[in-house]
């Protein structure tokens, strides 16, 4: 009987200790590097879609300033390149705005990131030009500045301008075109570039840490099952012995 007293003991000791090992729940280390990746990749995430919207508009931007070295360059073939321009423009402003939210009723991944604030600004000023200029310029052609940030066409203005005057039409777009190639290849060479690829080391550098730390814990969690099968075999044999024991003893 003592002997099964002991051992009884010595597994709720056991037990009890186990339950300050690392694990799963959210107070341990494990589950707070977890949180730490998981909001690293949300960053890594919203940056990237604000990468690939720049991109996009570098790309657009380059076609609508190529209009101009077109030798012949067709209404059709302008309209199509101001409203891929017009698009892309707007899809980048729509990306960041909610990337950046910060109200009661939503947070943006970077509500807290002035970069890509930042990033859209100076992209807005390069389409606006220098006291704004370009703004009125784009606006007697039919590309207007909404009070949102946005862009708009009036193709049928777009159209008359082109018709009248040619020459100027082309320039205008492609002066804003270029200005705009070179702001977004400046912000994806420079602090939007240069976050998504801290971004990048840091989700990997944590997915390192948290795989080296779920294997210790899955280690440590085999070694306490293996423990407490052993310990239960243990107070099983005991007791089996203290059953046998007090039979042999009633029976003198």
């Amino acid at each position: 009987m003592a002997v099964s007293s002991v051992t009884s003991n010595a597994i709720q000791a056991y037990f009890a200790q186990g339950q300050n090992q690392p694990d799963d729940t959210q107070s341990s280390p494990l589950a707070a590097l977890q949180r730490k990746e998981s909001s690293a990749i949300t960053q890594l995430s919203a940056y990237g879609q604000v990468k690939s919207a720049l991109s996009d508009l570098q790309a657009r931007a380059q076609a609508l300033e190529n209009q101009s070295k077109t030798t012949t360059p067709t209404m059709s073939d302008l309209k199509s390149a101001v409203q891929d321009f017009v698009k892309s423009y707007n899809a980048l402003n729509a990306t960041v705005t909610v990337a950046t939210a910060d109200t009661q009723q939503t947070q943006g991944a970077l509500a807290n990131d002035l970069r890509v604030a930042q990033a859209l600004s100076a992209v807005s000023k390069a389409a606006a030009g220098a006291n704004n200029e370009a703004t009125r310029a784009l606006q007697k052609i039919g590309i207007v500045r909404q009070s949102d940030g946005t862009l708009a066409v009036n193709q049928n203005t777009l159209e008359n301008a082109f018709n009248s005057d040619r020459a100027n039409t082309l320039s205008t777009l492609s002066e804003v075109g270029s200005r705009v190639n070179q702001a977004t290849g400046q912000q994806l060479n420079g602090n939007v570039g240069a976050k998504v690829n801290s971004l990048t080391s840091l989700v990997n550098e944590l997915d390192t840490q948290r795989t080296t730390l779920q294997a210790r814990v899955d280690a440590q969690k085999n070694i306490q099952q293996l423990q407490a099968a052993q310990l239960a075999a243990i107070n099983g044999f005991s007791a089996r012995n203290a059953v046998a024991t007090y039979f042999g003893v009633a029976s003198i």
